[in-house]
């Protein structure tokens, strides 16, 4: 089985204490909030909103990029 979470926070920065999470849990994969879409009514087109800020690279994890559609 693998293990993975969830990251959806703004700004990607991994504390000392959710590293040692991961680690104990044996997490290998992490879906990371990269951006949200939204509708625009003014262009009346859709477009990326709310781009999260890489402050870390998610090393050492499979990261899988999650788009969050309102």
């Amino acid at each position: 089985m693998q293990r993975s979470f969830y990251y959806w926070k703004t700004v990607f920065t991994l504390s000392p204490k959710e590293k040692e999470t991961l680690q104990q849990h044996g997490v290998q994969n992490l879906y990371v909030k990269f951006f949200d879409v939204t509708w625009n009514s003014t262009s009346q087109s859709a477009g990326p909103v709310a781009k999260s800020i890489f402050q870390q690279k998610p090393s050492g994890f499979v990261v899988t990029p999650v788009v969050f559609i309102t």
